[in-house]
């Protein structure tokens, strides 16, 4: 076995040993028996694009390539689910990935209480942020093989995920409504101060981190009633990060750190038909979002020229002002028992705009249109074809058209929970 492999499966070998009690008429509890849900999700793909694996990265506040894999065969995130009821206060999960070069990590890991009075609800650990309506989504749950251009450009690839406490209020209102606020730690793909990642040989020293929560993000989410075939959510979020930092460039060649904070703002819409068909068959869902993004940022250490206006002169305390938005739309309709169409349209660098030491620097957008078709065989397996069609413009200003191919599968094993609206 492959030596990153051990702890994974040391995990999976404890949790299916049978609890030893002296008594048998022992009741069972957390206390006395481990017993989880437990699945595990395997997923892979075969990828192939037209611009041979060399795709650019999107001009815009963040600069992050909408290509996922190397060509050909990939193994996906392997997923080790686990969730429970503790005791009657408390529920708890946790979602341990292993990647495609099996390194490991935990994904999410928190614990939630169950009865808290007046409708709250508070859950703290690592987990996924509740803003929008994908965040809060894993992979193996997309209705596509891939991340969109707003998320994956605003947010990151897999969206925001942190250590934190969450806290949601579902009133007892004629009109559903859920408020909720989270103070996070801020260290993920995108947002907040992980992304600074200096090449070995550099001279420049990144900026202290500032004390945590450094992210804090506030919602809600209303769903009127439409009858028993309709539904429909809307939602409105914000999130603040009090310390932004970045770093570009290459050692011994042009590059600076930048620091300062980010704001980012979203709309969703989501509306959902029960075509009343065998299995998905006839069934409609539209959703969509749109993201802006606004980053105010001071350069704090500097190695060269300035990234976006080469040749001019920029000194460290410089500001670094940038803002854009970005935005998808998708349609996913149940075209026969088990098997669903998709079309989704996306964008990202709409208005995109960097000014760099009063010198501004406007961008094209990045659009993409893609359609999957999915065949759902049991809940458990799922196959997967998707082309799309892309048109980027990079932050040197060349346009690259090219097109995407994926072949997918996800398989569950095991028990695994049910999935949000």
């Amino acid at each position: 076995m492959h030596p990153r492999l051990f702890p994974l499966a040391a995990v999976v070998a404890a949790l299916t040993l049978p609890a030893h009690a002296e008594d048998s008429n022992q009741s069972v509890s957390s206390g006395s028996a481990f017993n989880p849900a437990i699945s595990l999700i395997l997923s892979g793909n075969f990828y192939n694009d037209s611009a041979s694996g060399k795709l650019l990265a999107p001009a815009g506040i963040n600069h992050v390539s909408p290509g996922i894999d190397d060509q050909g065969f990939n193994l996906g995130e392997t997923e080790l689910v686990l969730s429970a009821t503790v005791d009657p206060d408390f529920d708890a999960a946790a979602n341990i990935v292993l990647d495609g070069q099996g390194k490991a990590a935990v994904e999410e890991a928190w614990f939630e209480t169950r009865q808290l009075p007046y409708g709250l609800k508070v859950r703290a650990g690592k987990m996924k942020s509740n803003i929008g309506y994908l965040n809060s989504q894993h992979p193996h749950t997309w209705d596509f093989a891939d991340q969109n251009l707003a998320y994956n450009a605003l947010l990151g690839g897999e969206g925001i995920t942190d250590s934190g406490l969450r806290v949601e209020w579902l009133p007892d209102w004629s009109l559903y409504t859920l408020l909720g606020i989270e103070a996070l730690q801020g260290k993920q793909e995108v947002v907040g101060v992980s992304q600074v990642a200096l090449d070995a040989g550099s001279a420049l020293n990144a900026p202290a981190e500032k004390n945590g929560p450094r992210l804090v993000t506030a919602y809600i989410k209303v769903s009127p009633d439409l009858g028993d075939n309709h539904t429909l959510q809307l939602g409105l979020w914000g999130l603040g990060v009090h310390q932004q930092q970045e770093a570009y460039g290459t050692a011994g060649a042009d590059e600076y750190l930048l620091d300062g904070n980010e704001n980012i703002h979203g709309l969703e819409v989501v509306y959902k038909y029960d075509g009343g068909g065998e299995a998905g068959h006839r069934n409609l869902k539209i959703q969509s979002e749109i993201l802006h993004g606004q980053k105010n940022l001071t350069v704090a250490a500097l190695g060269g020229t300035p990234l976006y206006n080469a040749g001019n002169s920029v000194n460290a305390g410089d500001r670094v002002d940038s803002s854009e938005t970005a935005y998808y739309v998708q349609a996913v309709y149940g075209i026969a028992p088990r098997w669903q169409l998709g079309l989704r349209l996306d964008q990202s660098g709409l208005g995109s705009r960097i000014t760099e030491a009063g010198r501004g620097s406007n961008f094209d957008a990045s659009r993409r249109a893609s359609m999957a078709l999915t065949w759902n065989i049991t809940e458990f397996s799922r196959l997967r074809a998707q082309y799309s069609k892309a048109d980027v413009t990079n932050t040197a200003g060349q346009d690259q058209p090219y097109d995407q191919y994926f072949l997918t599968y996800s398989m569950s094993l095991g028990t695994h929970g049910a999935h949000k609206f």
